[in-house]
């Protein structure tokens, strides 16, 4: 079976009080790019579309579901690694100020710290992608998720264990071949043809 991984738009930048949960909406931007990736999903014999629960995921993933007539599943498995923080930072817009991004050059694989740590995060992932490969033989899937979940599971294919070696662009699709013997084999990563004109810009600080 062939799996379609795509990860979320460009989300709003989102900074709440400690114990609150970030979970910002997309961009005007990330709009667009979830409507460029149903245009191409409409030419890819999607069968199922599974999803992170995290709103940034659920409305990349609501334009091809609509276009496609299938209902997403969502598996709070395919969660992002920093879910549940008070803050979401696009990528484009962190400076070395940031604290995250402080703790990030430091120590990147603290990110992973509250998940258990990175084995625990790499086998929650492995094992939601194994379970839609053994239930969905022949067909293929999307999932919508997040570069985290991304860049473990691939690293893990590849027999890598660093989950930052690949970095997927807002939208970009990434292809795996899987078996249900568990041969699985990355076809392409991170194509961004269709969201071409569609690049977030890192903001100039």
């Amino acid at each position: 079976m062939d799996l379609l991984l795509i990860r979320h738009g460009q989300p709003e930048r989102q900074e709440l009080a400690d114990g609150d949960v970030a979970d910002p909406p997309l961009t005007d931007l990330g709009r667009q790019q979830a409507a460029a990736v149903a245009d191409l999903l409409a030419d890819e014999n999607v069968t199922h579309i599974a999803a992170s629960p995290v709103r940034r995921a659920r409305e990349t993933a609501a334009p091809s579901a609509a276009r496609l007539g299938i209902d997403v599943s969502y598996d709070p498995r395919f969660e992002e690694l920093d879910y549940g923080s008070a803050s979401y930072i696009p990528n484009e817009q962190a400076v070395a100020s940031d604290d995250k991004w402080a703790k990030y050059d430091a120590n990147p694989l603290f990110m992973f710290d509250h998940h258990g740590g990175f084995d625990v995060f790499r086998d929650r992932v492995v094992s939601a992608f194994d379970d839609l490969v053994a239930s969905h033989r022949g067909q293929t899937v999307a999932v919508f998720s997040h570069g985290g979940v991304m860049g473990t599971y691939i690293m893990s294919i590849v027999g890598y264990d660093w989950p930052f070696t690949l970095q997927n662009d807002y939208c970009g699709l990434t292809r795996v071949r899987a078996a249900s013997s568990g041969f699985r084999s990355v076809q392409s990563v991170n194509e961004t043809l269709h969201v071409r004109g569609l690049m977030a810009t890192r903001d100039v600080q």
